[in-house]
């Protein structure tokens, strides 16, 4: 290693913060060490100090936090042997913010940005548990994301993906019912070139699109739905298909100005 970084004291958690990891990034992790490899103790030195090594390990995702604790005697000074290191692990805590900012982003119907928190995720070591709970939102978040843009196909080939027994306790009670409901209906779409859920699927989408503020977006699938609209009649009522139709049965004075369509 390179000489010890010496600085000046001072209780400004700020500075301390700054300096510390600055110091971690340039002596460990630009050289040849991952975050997994780093343990940071923080148990000498000031409250300011370890609180800003604390705050710099939880930044940069270390592996590990350790503070030393042990029993007291009367005097309130450590009994000898009694010393026992308590791990604390910065990833869990890096592994929370990004599923609470994944859940925000997945309520708000934002799918896609979703998946990009389950990017910066699987970048990190996850333990098995931990892992099977992010494939369960990445393979939500893909269905939900192309139900949304209307590709059917992908959504059919993401639900095999949806392992709801990998799901927390609360996120099982709470939304179980409604993915089971729901998980097939990209198949049945699929299924039904022409039918009135066709028709609610394009307007949910709509509805979707206003709540997320992209009012134009809203509106042109809006449009897009009354459109279909008139095609399922069409074809339900009268057996006719608009991408096919056969302009001879029109009037005469009529088919020249259809044919081009």
């Amino acid at each position: 290693f390179d000489a010890p970084d010496i600085f000046s004291f001072t209780d400004n958690v700020d500075e301390l913060y700054t300096k510390y990891r600055a110091t971690i990034q340039h002596k460990l992790l630009d050289q040849a060490f991952v975050p997994s490899d780093v343990v940071v103790d923080f148990t000498s030195g000031t409250k300011p100090m370890s609180t800003a090594l604390a705050l710099a390990a939880i930044d940069l995702n270390l592996n590990q936090l350790n503070y030393v604790a042990g029993d007291r005697d009367e005097k309130g000074r450590p009994i000898t042997g009694t010393e026992r290191a308590i791990p604390l692990r910065p990833q869990a805590i890096q592994l929370r913010t990004h599923l609470q900012r994944f859940k925000s982003l997945f309520d708000r119907y934002q799918y896609g940005a979703a998946r990009q928190i389950i990017s910066l995720i699987r970048e990190e070591h996850l333990h098995a548990k931990a892992r099977d709970q992010v494939n369960l939102y990445d393979a939500l978040a893909r269905f939900y994301d192309a139900w949304d843009r209307f590709d059917l196909d992908a959504a059919v080939e993401a639900k095999d993906g949806i392992d709801m027994d990998a799901a927390g306790e609360h996120l099982r009670d709470s939304f179980e019912e409604k993915v089971y409901y729901q998980r097939d209906w990209p198949g049945r779409l699929r299924a039904q070139s022409h039918s009135f859920n066709r028709f609610l699927d394009l307007v949910e989408n709509a509805n979707r699109r206003a709540q997320g503020g992209a009012y134009n977006d809203a509106m042109m699938r809006l449009y897009r739905a009354f459109e279909y609209l008139a095609q399922w009649q069409l074809a339900t009522d009268y057996g006719l298909d608009t991408s096919d139709l056969d302009v001879s049965q029109l009037p005469e004075d009529l088919r020249e100005k259809y044919e081009k369509y």
